[in-house]
């Protein structure tokens, strides 16, 4: 397989790999005030970091594999460099950036419920209807907030910011 062809399948990949070693890089540069125990302001980004790491890995790694197997079938290759595919880590991290610039202004609950609609829309190999979509985004909102409020103790802004702002 020529150079231009292995670039095109690996240039997404890698390109989220290094602006997640930037991101990285700057939760290592967090500063805590003071010790908060093992869920602190470095928890959930460097919990995001290692989970980018290896997916990331793993969508590279499944592409040098796929660059080496010459068997593969005509159909599965077809979907494999479909637009929706090819593109789903770049609409990921637009989700997880749009979720973070939107968490303050919407607070968790509408924040956590879009980013939650947003994911299950890109994995979803169907379209599902709009009231398994926000069964599914609601589960996952009240999981998650189980997670880190009730077992962790992280205070979440449950208000969105935005109305209050309106409200004053």
């Amino acid at each position: 397989m020529s150079g231009k062809a292995v670039m095109a399948r690996l240039a997404v990949p890698l390109g989220m790999l290094c602006l997640s070693g930037v991101y990285a890089f700057g939760v290592f540069n967090i500063r805590v005030q003071f010790d908060e125990g093992f869920v602190g302001p470095k928890f959930l980004p460097g919990l995001l970091c290692l989970l980018a790491f290896l997916l990331l890995g793993k969508i590279i790694w499944s592409e040098l594999r796929g660059l080496q197997s010459e068997k593969a079938d005509a159909e599965a290759l077809a979907a494999r460099h479909s637009d929706r595919l090819k593109w789903r880590p770049f609409w990921v991290a637009v989700s997880i950036l749009a979720y973070v610039a939107a968490f303050k202004l919407l607070g968790y609950p509408l924040a956590t419920f879009l980013l939650a609609a947003a994911l299950i829309g890109l994995f979803s190999e169907t379209r599902p209807g709009l009231l398994k979509l926000a069964l599914f985004s609601s589960v996952i909102t009240a999981v998650f907030y189980g997670l880190f409020a009730v077992a962790f103790s992280v205070r979440l802004a449950l208000l969105p910011e935005g109305l209050l702002w309106i409200l004053q």
